[in-house]
C-alpha cells in the first residue's frame, strides 16, 4: 500500500497539472495546489484519520469539500473524509474527472455554490448550537422554577420546534404565573 503523500503525487497531482495547477506547498501529508482560478488543500489528519479537502477561488476564502458538500451538490456516491488512502484518491480523481471538473476548473457558478452551501451548513449549525443553548437554559428555568424565564427562553426557540414535553410544561409555567 502506497502512502498518503505518494498517492496525491502520482495519482492526483498530474490531473491537476491538466487543469493548470502547481504546486505551491508541500509537507507531510499536507498539499497545496493553485491554478489560475482556483486554491486548493488536500491533507490527511492523522490524528482523525481523515482526509480533508479546501478549495475556494484563488485569493479569496476556502471552503471544506467534505462528503455532505459533495453528496448534496455534485455527487452522492462519492466519500472521501473517512476512506482509506488509496479510497480516497481512487474518489477524488474520479470526483475531478467527472461532476466535479467544473469546480476544479475554476467555473465560478460551481465555486459559488459550494460558497453558499458552505455559508447556510454554517447557519444550521450555530442556529442547532443556539436552539441546544437555549433549550439547556430552559430546562435550567424549569427545574429551578423560574418559570418567567422558562416562557421567555421557550418563545426565543419557538414552541413548535420544540417536542411535546415543552408545551406542557410551558402551559403549567403560564398557570403558575398567573395565580
Amino acid at each position: 500500500m502506497m502512502d498518503f503523500d505518494a498517492l496525491i503525487v502520482q495519482r492526483v497531482e498530474p490531473i491537476l497539472r491538466s487543469y493548470g495547477f502547481k504546486l505551491l506547498l508541500h509537507h507531510s501529508c499536507f498539499f497545496q495546489f493553485q491554478s489560475n482560478l482556483v486554491e486548493l488543500v488536500i491533507s490527511f489528519d492523522t490524528r482523525e484519520n481523515s482526509h480533508f479537502v479546501q478549495i475556494g477561488s484563488r485569493g479569496v476564502f476556502m471552503y471544506p469539500l467534505d462528503d455532505r458538500a459533495i453528496k448534496e451538490l455534485f455527487d452522492p456516491d462519492i466519500q472521501l473524509e473517512s476512506a482509506s488512502h488509496e479510497q480516497f484518491v481512487s474518489n477524488l480523481n474520479l470526483f475531478m474527472q467527472n461532476n466535479g471538473a467544473a469546480l476544479f476548473k475554476g467555473n465560478p457558478g460551481d465555486l459559488d455554490k459550494l460558497r453558499l452551501w458552505v455559508k447556510k451548513d454554517s447557519k444550521e449549525y450555530t442556529e442547532r448550537l443556539m436552539k441546544g443553548q437555549l433549550k439547556e437554559a430552559a430546562d435550567k428555568a424549569w427545574k429551578g422554577g423560574d418559570y418567567d424565564r422558562y416562557i421567555k427562553l421557550v418563545n426565543q426557540i419557538g414552541l413548535k420546534l420544540l417536542p411535546g414535553s415543552y408545551s406542557k410544561k410551558y402551559e403549567m409555567a403560564v398557570r403558575r404565573l398567573s395565580q
